[in-house]
């Protein structure tokens, strides 16, 4: 099997696969936080510095517990109340309490008081009367004082150090900061989306996913489109990557059957939809004009296709023939004129093929007017052992196995190897573990994987 890929090369292989979903979220994220930010009124903050210290002190500063005091002070229901009134607000002492922040660094004896509002005049007035009403209220319940003119020997100073005033800019909103955090925020959304998609669809995305779920190797990976028309003048001609793809699976498949004797292969899939009769059919083609001689036989009996794939006019004699009339299997067989490989992608004359290589097709025929005869497992085996000797490689196409149940299917114990058609981005791993058990069930000596619609061959 081939070695499991680096993680960073999966991500990126995810990341590919998702792009779409990666990029859609942000892009929404973004246009709706600029929409909001838009629409949202800009909030301005006047703010104000209040110096304390005790006279007696040395330096004369505010004590941490004195520097809490105040604060307290500043926060209280008692000051909220007298601006309300003031300023005749419409709110509440408590909820304006809760708007005002006060705030002091520990080796500071400058208490800040802030206010937000999306009225500059409005935020202005509330910290500067904050500022009145704490003085009044600080002399009243503890004597504070604005100054150290007062003589004593301990005395409270609490005073205004930087008056009452607007920031620079707005507080709200900030259309870089929050665009960028949304951008970042809907980046993360997208991975967490597109990693949750990813677990829930288990479709077959790469060599190795489709080992790991089939539980047998990949002898071939076969590009999209690999398999073009046929035309009536032969078997169709692939691509170029198509046909290196091909020479690659048909040295696969002569290094796997080295032997002398014929190899026999069923090639089959979890669906009919996954096209095994295109693999066969170029595959097939591929081994004769390798210098081969290859013998295809059209088990499908519900969809018999191979005849067209190779460009042989129908008949009547096939397969269900030979079963069901006692016709000779060799009366049946149709040989396919072979159109070599040119490098312009055009056919040549059968002179481009190797000698030697020869292609032999027993198509399925017309099948009874029934419509409901299957062909048994043991016929079927007499068959192919009986036309096999003559060629060396034998393609037996079986119908999907989670399809169609045959007497194609019922002969994989007794063929060389069990060939599986998987489609890259389509088969789905439950598929191929019924496919799994169901050959296991079946006896099947050897199995192997050909991936198809593969974007890019070494995926």
């Amino acid at each position: 099997m081939a070695e499991t890929s680096p993680p960073l090369r999966q991500f990126l292989r995810f990341a590919k696969r998702q792009a779409w979903l990666i990029a859609l979220v942000p892009v929404l994220t973004v246009a709706a936080s600029a929409f909001i930010v838009q629409r949202e009124a800009s909030v301005y903050r006047a703010s104000m510095g209040i110096g304390v210290a005790e006279s007696g002190a040395r330096p004369p500063l505010g004590s941490p517990a004195l520097m809490q005091t105040m604060k307290n002070i500043l926060k209280s229901n008692v000051v909220a109340q007298g601006v309300v009134t003031q300023l005749g607000l419409p709110i509440s002492s408590a909820a304006l309490s809760k708007k005002i922040r006060v705030q002091y660094q520990p080796d500071s004896s400058v208490l800040n008081v802030s206010y937000d509002s999306t009225d500059k005049s409005e935020a202005l007035s509330v910290v500067g009367q904050t500022g009145v009403e704490f003085q009044r209220v600080a002399h009243e319940r503890l004597g504070v004082s604005d100054s150290f003119k007062r003589p004593g020997p301990l005395l409270i100073v609490a005073s205004v150090v930087d008056p009452p005033h607007l920031e620079a800019g707005r507080v709200s909103p900030q259309p870089k900061q929050t665009l960028a955090f949304a951008a970042i925020l809907g980046l993360a959304l997208g991975l967490i989306l597109a990693y949750a998609r990813e677990s829930l669809d288990d479709r077959i995305r790469s060599r190795d996913e489709a080992e790991k779920a089939f539980g047998a190797p990949v002898v071939g990976v076969l590009p999209r489109g690999f398999s073009h028309q046929p035309s009536t003048k032969g078997p169709p001609q692939p691509r170029q990557e198509a046909q290196q793809a091909l020479q690659t699976l048909c040295a696969n498949l002569e290094a796997a059957s080295s032997g002398d004797d014929g190899s026999t292969f069923l090639v089959t899939s979890p669906l009919e939809r996954d096209k095994p009769a295109d693999v066969v059919a170029n595959l097939a083609v591929a081994l004769a004009r390798g210098g081969h001689d290859v013998l295809c036989i059209d088990a499908d009996v519900h969809r018999p296709t191979l005849d067209r794939l190779l460009g042989v006019s129908a008949r009547t004699h096939g397969l269900f023939s030979v079963v069901e009339d006692g016709i000779p299997a060799e009366a049946a067989l149709e040989e396919v004129a072979l159109a070599g490989p040119s490098t312009n992608g055009q056919a040549n004359d059968a002179s481009r093929a190797r000698p030697g290589g020869r292609l032999l097709l027993l198509p399925a025929g017309a099948p009874p007017a029934d419509g409901t005869a299957v062909i048994s497992s043991q016929r079927l085996l007499e068959i192919v052992v009986q036309l096999s000797a003559r060629s060396r490689y034998t393609l037996i196409h079986s119908p999907g196995l989670l399809s169609h149940m045959s007497g194609a299917a019922s002969i994989a114990a007794d063929v060389d190897s069990v060939l599986v058609v998987a489609r890259q981005g389509r088969t789905r791993r439950e598929w191929a573990e019924n496919v799994r058990l169901t050959l296991k069930a079946l006896g099947t000596r050897k199995i192997a994987l050909i991936l198809t619609d593969v974007r890019t061959i070494g995926d």
